[in-house]
């Protein structure tokens, strides 16, 4: 009899072996999977900051592209008074030249036409100037390639 209890003691000691070395199994399989799990997670955590990262980095291009078109609005409103100031001027003068011409000998005349003319060729160049100008103002095309 000692003889059976002693086999059935291994038999016993075998089956409780089995179970340790299935729940370590188990256990070990627990940990490969969350190892995965993690290196997964790791991953997709990298590719989270990566567009984080780009989406920054364009969102400061656009910031800096906007506050360039807002300098660029801004210095073509500025040329645009400037010429329309000086527009203004040289109607003034064109007016006070053709008061001129009415009073003036036929001598002064030639002379006065020919400053009227010049007058005329600046103001005509200062107009297109102003319509390319406020039709870049227009269309929000204030920002000339680099």
């Amino acid at each position: 009899m000692k003889r059976r209890k002693g086999s059935f003691g291994s038999i016993d000691q075998l089956q409780k072996l089995d179970k340790q070395k299935k729940w370590l199994d188990e256990e070990v399989e627990k940990v490969l999977n969350q190892r995965q799990e993690l290196e997964e997670l790791e991953e997709d955590l990298k590719k989270r900051e990566a567009i984080v990262s780009k989406k920054e980095a364009l969102l400061q291009e656009k910031s800096h592209l906007e506050s360039k078109k807002l300098r660029s609005s801004q210095a073509l409103n500025t040329d645009s008074l400037k010429i329309s100031t000086r527009l203004s001027l040289l109607d003034q003068e064109l007016s006070e030249k053709n008061v001129q011409l009415q009073s003036s000998t036929a001598e002064e005349k030639i002379k006065i036409s020919e400053q009227v003319e010049a007058l005329q060729r600046e103001k005509d160049q200062l107009q297109r100037q102003r319509n390319s100008v406020d039709e870049k103002l227009k269309n929000g095309s204030v920002l000339s390639p680099e």
